[in-house]
C-alpha cells in the first residue's frame, strides 16, 4: 500500500510517502531536496520549519497540518513506539542542533581555548557542525602563529640556559615547560585543520542514532568540569607565584626591586642569558601564562572528548539493558550503531592521540620532579603548603584525565553482559557477531598508538613512580652514609 501527501508552503513543498513500515519525509525547494529522513520499524511524528514559513506536523496517517510558527529552525521532535526494541513509549526532545550535542557542548570550551590561540577554527558558535571551517588566512591563525613564535623564542632561551648551566632540574624543567607549550600549540593547530571534518562526522553519528537521544546534561557536565579544573589550575598558578615571590623577598629591598627580583627568579632561563629589561619582563610573563594554561588545558580537552565519546556508548548500553533477553530482530541495527561508534572512536583517536601522549608524558615528568622536591626538608611553611597542594592537584588531574579516557574502553565492553544474557531461543548470527566484536575489539583512545588508555595504565604509571621514589630514597641514604 502506498500513500502520498503533498503540501505547498511559502518556500517549497513537503512530500510524505509511506510504504508499509518505511516512512520517508522529503522537503523540496527551488534548490532541490533539502532534507530526507528515512525511518524503519517505528511510528514517527516529525515537525520542521521550512524557511520562515509555518511549522508543519506530519502525523501517523500521513496528513500534514500547520501549527503555530516558531523562531527556531530545523527542529526535529521524535516520538517513537518501536515495538522491535521492546521498549515503552518514550519522548525525545531532540534537535539536529541540540544543546547536548558534541558540537554545541564543546562550543564554550573551544572559545576559551581560542582566547589562548588554540584550535583556530571559525564557526564554533554556530548551531551546526556545517558552519565550522578552517582557513590559513584568518586572524585566529595569525594569532596562533604569533604565540608559536613567542614560545619558540622562550624555548630558545631555555635551551641556551640548559647548555650554560648543564643538566639540572630547574634547567630541564624550563626546557620541558616551554617545549610542552610549543608542542601543545602546534598539535592543536594541526587538530584545528581537521576539527570541522571530525565534528561533522560526530554530528552525523548523532543524527543516525537519534532514537537513543542525546546524553543527559552533557553540556552542563562539560562546562562544570572545565570550570573546576581551570579554577584549580589558577589557584595552583597563584600559589606558585606566591612561593616565588617569597623566595624573591629574601634577597630584595622591597618596592620595585621586589618585582624585579621576582621576575628574575621566575624566569631565570631568560635573565641569566640576557640582561633585565621591562619589555623582556612583560614578554616572558605573558608567554609563561600562556604556557601554563596549555599545560592544564590539554588534560581538560582529553577529559571532555573522552566523556562525550563514552556517553554515546552509555546511551547504546542503556538501550540494550532495557531490552535484555526480550528483543527480537533488532540486533543487526544495534550492531551497526556500535560499528558507527567504533569508527567514530577510531577517527577521534587518529586526531587526538598525539595530545594524549603529550599529556601523559608531561604529567609523568612533573610528578617525578615533585617527588624529587619532596626529598628537600629545608623549606618554609609557604613552600611546603605550595608543594602539597600543587602535588595533590597534579595527581588529581592526572587520575581524572586517565580515568576519563579509560571510560571509553569500559563502556565499549559493557554490552557483553547483555549479550551473554540473551536467551537461547533468541540467540542468532547477529548476536554472535555482535558478541565477538565487543569481546575482541579494543575501542579506546591511545597515546599515538604506543599504548591504549585503559585503567591498567594508571597502575603502570603508579608502579613507575613508586620505583622512582625508591631509587631516590636509596640515593639519599647513600649520600647521608657516605658524607
Amino acid at each position: 500500500m502506498f500513500m502520498k501527501t503533498d503540501v505547498r508552503t511559502k518556500d517549497g513543498a513537503i512530500t510524505v510517502a509511506v510504504r508499509s513500515e518505511v516512512r520517508t519525509v522529503f522537503i523540496r525547494s527551488k534548490a532541490g531536496i533539502m532534507y530526507s529522513n528515512p525511518t524503519q520499524g517505528m511510528e514517527v511524528c516529525l515537525s520542521r520549519i521550512v524557511g520562515n514559513g509555518p511549522r508543519l506536523t506530519i502525523s501517523r496517517d500521513g496528513s500534514v497540518a500547520p501549527v503555530a510558527p516558531m523562531l527556531t529552525s530545523r527542529r526535529l521532535a521524535v516520538r517513537h513506539l518501536d515495538t522491535d526494541f521492546g521498549m515503552s513509549a518514550r519522548k525525545f526532545g531532540c534537535c539536529d542542533d541540540d544543546v547536548n550535542s558534541m558540537h554545541r557542548s564543546m562550543c564554550w570550551v573551544l572559545l576559551v581555548a581560542q582566547a589562548f590561540a588554540l584550535c583556530p577554527v571559525q564557526g564554533i558558535t554556530g548551531r551546526r557542525a556545517e558552519e565550522l571551517r578552517f582557513t590559513w588566512r584568518s586572524v585566529r591563525v595569525f594569532y596562533t602563529s604569533i604565540v608559536i613564535l613567542a614560545l619558540l623564542v622562550s624555548l630558545g632561551f631555555s635551551f641556551t640556559w640548559f647548555l650554560v648551566v648543564g643538566f639540572t632540574f630547574p634547567a630541564s624543567g624550563a626546557l620541558m615547560f616551554y617545549g610542552t607549550g610549543l608542542t601543545c600549540c602546534a598539535l592543536f593547530l594541526n587538530l584545528g585543520t581537521k576539527w570541522p571534518e571530525l565534528a561533522l562526522l560526530w554530528q552525523r553519528t548523532e543524527n543516525s542514532q537519534i532514537r537513543y537521544g542525546y546524553p543527559t546534561n552533557l553540556s552542563l557536565k562539560i562546562r562544570t568540569l572545565t570550570v573546576i579544573i581551570l579554577t584549580l589550575a589558577l589557584v595552583e598558578y597563584l600559589l606558585s607565584n606566591a612561593n616565588r615571590m617569597y623566595i624573591a623577598s629574601q634577597c630584595s629591598t622591597g618596592g620595585f626591586d621586589l618585582v624585579r627580583r621576582y621576575i628574575m627568579v621566575t624566569h631565570r632561563h631568560v635573565f641569566e642569558v640576557v640582561g633585565y629589561s621591562s619589555g623582556m619582563a612583560v614578554f616572558t610573563a605573558v608567554v609563561s601564562i600562556i604556557a601554563s594554561f596549555y599545560w592544564s588545558y590539554a588534560d581538560v580537552f582529553v577529559m571532555l572528548i573522552s566523556i562525550a565519546l563514552a556517553s554515546r556508548f552509555k546511551l547504546l548500553n542503556s538501550c540494550l539493558k532495557k531490552v535484555k533477553g526480550k528483543a527480537k530482530g533488532f540486533w543487526r541495527s544495534v550492531r551497526e550503531d556500535y560499528n558507527d561508534l567504533s569508527h567514530l572512536t577510531s577517527c577521534v583517536d587518529s586526531r587526538v592521540s598525539s595530545i594524549v601522549l603529550l599529556c601523559f608524558a608531561t604529567n609523568l615528568f612533573y610528578i617525578c620532579q615533585q617527588l624529587l622536591n619532596s626529598m628537600n626538608n629545608s623549606v618554609s611553611t609557604i613552600q611546603a603548603t605550595y608543594f602539597y597542594l600543587s602535588f595533590g592537584y597534579l595527581l588529581l588531574r592526572t587520575m581524572a584525565m586517565a580515568l576519563s579516557a579509560a571510560s571509553i574502553y569500559d563502556e565499549s565492553r559493557a554490552a557483553k553482559d547483555v549479550l551473554y544474557a540473551v536467551p537461547a531461543h533468541n540467540y542468532q548470527v547477529e548476536v554472535h557477531r555482535f558478541l565477538v566484536q565487543v569481546s575482541t575489539d579494543n575501542i579506546s583512545l591511545t597515546g599515538l598508538n604506543f599504548f591504549p588508555v585503559t585503567r591498567t595504565v594508571l597502575l603502570t604509571v603508579s608502579n613507575l613512580h613508586c620505583s622512582y621514589q625508591n631509587i631516590l630514597a636509596i640515593l639519599m641514604w647513600y649520600i647521608i652514609l657516605v658524607y
